[in-house]
C-alpha cells in the first residue's frame, strides 16, 4: 500500500501564506487553472492513445508518453490536493483564533 502523500510545502510556509493560496482557491480565475490541470492530463492521455502500434519502437515510445502520462496526473493532483490542504489548515487556525479570541473577551467580561 502506498504511503499517504505529504502536501506540497506542508511544513514551509507561513500562516499568511496558507491564507492567501486559500484566498486564490476563491477567485473567479480558480476554475480556469483546475481546467488547465485538466486538459495537461487529458493531452497526454491522448498522446499515449495516438501511439501507433505498427510503429517502430512501440513499447518504446509507449512507455514513454503512459510514464509522462502519469506523472501530468500526479503533479496536478499533487498541487490541487495541496492547495485544499492548505486551505484547510488556514479555516482550522482561523477557527481557533476566533475561539481563542472569543475565550479572551469573555475574560475580560
Amino acid at each position: 500500500m502506498a504511503e499517504p502523500k505529504v502536501p506540497l510545502l506542508a511544513n514551509s510556509i507561513t500562516l499568511p501564506e496558507q491564507i492567501m493560496l486559500a484566498g486564490l482557491t476563491r477567485h473567479v480565475g480558480f476554475p480556469v487553472l483546475v481546467k488547465l490541470f485538466e486538459a495537461i492530463c487529458e493531452r497526454a492521455m491522448q498522446d499515449v492513445a495516438k501511439v501507433d502500434p505498427e510503429k517502430e519502437n512501440y513499447d518504446r515510445i509507449l512507455a514513454y508518453r503512459q510514464q509522462r502520462s502519469r506523472v501530468s496526473h500526479e503533479v496536478t493532483r499533487d498541487v490541487l490536493d495541496s492547495i485544499e490542504w492548505h486551505k484547510q489548515m488556514a479555516g482550522k487556525a482561523a477557527q481557533a483564533e476566533e475561539l481563542l479570541d472569543g475565550q479572551l473577551q469573555l475574560q475580560e467580561n
